[in-house]
């Protein structure tokens, strides 16, 4: 109806020209079982685990992200740039992780799943950091201290999860 033509409405000629929002994120549910498809994407994982970098990336962006003053009064646009390439991008790769660690666990075994809660925990804490540093734009004093240090906690044990069931 109206709500669905609002949020969505039609694109091409002789329309309004709109663009229908992208996707971050693509469940495949009914991939079949491949077991040369799962042992390469395991050792995918497991390369991809060893060129994370030595430092908890979730601290160094709650470094990045202390500087919330200079988001204060700035235009939506800018704080949608900053969101887009902090937060966003943040709780994206860590739910795509964490499905990708139930999907090897399904495909290849190895205790892997065990990572997935902790980070979707990363994700959500993500999610909260953006609204939180909404309210900062519009001049509100908050602290992001307590979310940053979940987050960062759950990488590492993610990551240490991780580390024991693909190797680092």
């Amino acid at each position: 109806g109206d709500d669905f033509d609002g949020v969505l409405p039609p694109t091409g000629p002789g329309t309004s020209g709109y663009l229908a929002p992208y996707v971050e994120r693509i469940r495949l549910l009914d991939m079949r079982r491949d077991d040369e498809l799962a042992t390469r994407a395991r050792k995918l994982a497991t390369k991809h685990l060893r060129r994370r970098p030595a430092s908890n990336p979730i601290r160094r962006m709650g470094v990045a992200l202390a500087d919330v003053p200079g988001l204060t009064g700035g235009d939506i646009e800018t704080f949608h740039r900053y969101m887009f390439g902090t937060c966003r991008q943040c709780g994206s790769a860590a739910e795509l992780a964490a499905d990708h660690a139930e999907w090897l666990e399904t495909h290849v075994g190895g205790g892997m799943a065990a990572a997935a809660p902790l980070l979707r925990e990363v994700a959500q804490g993500a999610k909260s950091l953006q609204f939180t540093l909404a309210r900062a734009m519009h001049g509100r004093t908050v602290d992001i201290t307590d979310t940053i240090e979940r987050m960062a906690v759950a990488y590492d044990e993610a990551m240490a999860i991780l580390d024991a069931t693909l190797g680092r």
